[in-house]
């Protein structure tokens, strides 16, 4: 083999996972814009360049077929948490303290769910894809709401699950008012309070 084949081939298996990883964009407004406009999800890959796990990802899932496929309808980010800018805030927002990190963002930056630590293509295609159903399961309820009449627990519970992502402003309306409404049970009057009181200190 000679020199000039021996640069080409490594040359391609320099460049083939950049050609085959999908299109990550890199700031937070154009990943924004785009989930916007086409009304789908966005996978934020939160790295640092020290983190090997996250080279790992970028070698072997990203390029994978079953990632590909996986995410054809998601919008790609990809954020480092150590540039002193949009990653590390993200990454502080979104209380994200282990790398590989990955966050399942709406077309409004609220969380949908989160994918910590490495896993082979195939097994993270299945968190994935399980943070997905969870994540319908849960807007399937908010749709819901308004149905939900004196079901104090099934309405306390999503206050709740409102709290686990992050999104307090949607969950605090939701507990006052099962701390001040009429007829609602004192257990649950007192389970608010609290959850009210631990979003506040969170």
């Amino acid at each position: 083999m000679n020199r000039r084949t021996l640069f080409a081939a490594v040359l391609a298996l320099t460049v083939a996972p950049q050609l085959f990883a999908g299109t990550w964009l890199k700031t937070v407004d154009a990943a924004q814009k785009a989930a916007k406009a086409k009304n789908q999800l966005i996978l934020v890959d939160m790295f640092a360049e020290w983190c090997g796990w996250c080279h790992r990802f970028e070698r072997e899932v990203f390029p994978s077929e079953v990632f590909q496929k996986a995410t054809s309808d998601i919008i790609l980010l990809r954020l480092d948490t150590e540039d002193g800018k949009e990653g590390t805030q993200m990454a502080r927002k979104y209380a994200v303290t282990s790398l590989p990190t990955f966050v399942l963002l709406t077309p409004d930056l609220a969380m949908a769910g989160q994918i910590r630590g490495y896993a082979p293509p195939a097994d993270f295609v299945k968190m994935l894809t399980d943070t997905r159903k969870k994540h319908e399961e849960f807007t399937g309820r908010v749709k819901n709401e308004k149905n939900l009449g004196n079901n104090w627990p099934a309405r306390l519970q999503l206050a709740k699950d409102f709290t686990a992502p992050s999104a307090f402003d949607q969950s605090e309306p939701r507990l006052k008012k099962l701390t001040t409404e009429k007829g609602i049970p004192a257990a649950i009057r007192d389970e608010a309070y609290y959850e009210l009181a631990l979003a506040h200190v969170m």
